[in-house]
């Protein structure tokens, strides 16, 4: 497990190499909602909130991640951070509408008469 929901880590985490799963687990079932493979950024939330984890994060098979913390990036220069930051906030929002997008599909597919 790479973070867990619930955890208090103000960190944002880049897949350097493998892939991962992020999934909400209650006792043995574990429902997934999304994929993170190289490149991918994961962690803005809890970054930019300062609260807890909002899922799991689960390596499906060897990962390498590299983990700035958000005292690494306050100890950047300002206009540097706010390209961090806003581009977080892009990462955002395109989870956002992807997931407005399959919820938007499921209600299309259950349509109630």
């Amino acid at each position: 497990m790479i973070v867990r929901k619930g955890d208090i880590d103000r960190s944002v985490y880049i897949i350097l190499v493998g892939s991962a799963k992020v999934l909400k687990s209650s006792g043995r079932s574990e429902l997934v909602f999304g994929r993170l493979e190289a490149g991918d950024i994961f962690g803005e939330i809890s970054l930019l909130r300062k609260g807890g984890r909002t899922f799991d994060v689960k390596a499906e098979i060897q990962t390498i991640v590299i983990s700035i913390t958000a005292k690494h990036i306050n100890s950047l220069p300002v206009n540097i951070q706010s390209k961090m930051k806003s581009q977080f906030l892009k990462i955002m929002l395109g989870r956002f509408e992807d997931i407005n997008r399959k919820y938007t599909e499921l209600l299309s597919k259950n349509t109630f008469e």
